[in-house]
């Protein structure tokens, strides 16, 4: 779909795994929301284990009673949101950023187009709020196409 401006700008090496690319990726925008989720949740729980109102343990060691749901809970739900956070807030009607990520955004099919595609390239980078590059490892900077998007 046609944007008028593109958020950021990813840049990749095509060499590098999907898992690895999907981790940095879900790292870079979705980190802060699942920390800031993870965290209102450990609270909600404190007020409600602070008003009598979920289970805790007492632990021999220590002289008041522990909450047990933080523990079992708070590291999966911040996995999840760390993970699903676009699915989730999809789901409830947000859109992410407009992102560019040329195995999306410039056919990979037909030899006309994706030429089409590659030649709007500066197009598509200066009309990016921000770049994102991937670095994943020392190939990155001796490829021609990575090299060419971080110079333009």
């Amino acid at each position: 779909r046609e944007v008028p401006q593109i958020h950021t700008f990813i840049s990749h090496n095509w060499s590098t795994s999907r898992r690895r690319k999907f981790l940095a990726l879900a790292h870079h925008f979705n980190f802060h929301f699942a920390q800031a989720g993870a965290t209102l949740f450990v609270v909600f729980v404190a007020v409600l284990g602070l008003l009598g109102k979920v289970p805790t343990i007492q632990h021999q060691s220590l002289p008041y009673p522990v909450g047990w749901i933080t523990r079992a809970f708070t590291f999966p739900l911040f996995m999840i949101l760390l993970f699903f956070q676009r699915d989730f807030l999809g789901f409830l009607g947000f859109s992410g950023p407009d992102v560019f990520l040329d195995k999306t955004c410039i056919h990979q099919v037909d030899p006309a187009l994706k030429q089409r595609g590659i030649e709007k390239l500066p197009a598509f980078l200066s009309s990016s709020q921000y770049m994102l590059a991937l670095y994943s490892d020392s190939t990155y900077l001796q490829k021609m196409w990575t090299v060419y998007e971080v110079a333009a």
